[in-house]
């Protein structure tokens, strides 16, 4: 194919680019694939068209391809939403925090221990780090990781924790949280029958009074047996 014959050979490449610069390239790509295989109607085989035609026709191919690429990304875009409305839902806090919180308290007192912290105390509960908070058994300052159940302290107070009054509140935790038993209901039968001290705390007291009230619903014919 030869340039039209109004478009003089020495020009013709400067006017086709003037005009095709700004003409998207898949479109001018398929106008000319299909021009070389004749499959445009009613034009003329022998020459190109001008540029002003070619640009027309290479804007009508692009457009085709851009419109596909469109329904394409529209039908991606409606399955993503059904396999998005149709799976498993997370949490609202998941979408924003994927992490483990027992990772992050983790990442948390190795924090802690760089600043000075001395992990003083495990397998605490937050019901339980705030009654120990209370009693001073615990002191202030101290930083409960619950994730993870554990407490540090920083290292100017860390000598002022009581690990015996820890201990035994932990160990009283255990015996709430564990049905009563006949042998057991002696044993705090027994226990019940004893002075109390000079000083009993409020705390003492409650435990008392639920050991007592968890006695009064234990049979008494499994009790004697047991004592028997």
């Amino acid at each position: 194919m030869t340039y039209p014959p109004s478009i003089s050979s020495d020009k013709a490449i400067g006017e086709y680019v003037s005009v095709l610069k700004d003409v998207p390239s898949c479109g001018l790509r398929k106008s000319l694939t299909k021009l070389k295989r004749g499959l445009y109607e009613n034009i003329s085989l022998d020459f190109v068209p001008t540029p002003a035609s070619l640009a027309a026709m290479s804007r009508a191919e692009a457009k085709v391809t851009i419109d596909d690429l469109a329904r394409l990304k529209g039908k991606q875009s409606t399955l993503s939403d059904i396999a998005t409305a149709n799976g498993p839902r997370l949490p609202s806090s998941a979408k924003h925090q994927f992490r483990d919180l027992r990772i992050v308290h983790r990442q948390r007192s190795e924090e802690l221990s760089k600043q000075g912290y001395r992990l003083v105390a495990e397998s605490i509960t937050s019901d339980a780090f705030l009654s120990l908070g209370k009693s001073r058994a615990i002191p202030a300052g101290s930083i409960h990781l619950w994730a993870i159940d554990e407490v540090w302290a920083p290292s100017a107070v860390a000598h002022l924790v009581d690990i015996h009054r820890i201990e035994a509140k932990k160990r009283t935790d255990t015996d709430e949280n564990e049905p009563l038993t006949a042998e057991k209901a002696e044993y705090w039968s027994k226990i019940n029958d004893l002075k109390d001290a000079k000083e009993v705390t409020s705390e003492q007291m409650a435990f008392r009074r639920k050991i007592e009230s968890d006695l009064q619903e234990v049979e008494p014919d499994n009790a004697g047996k047991t004592a028997a």
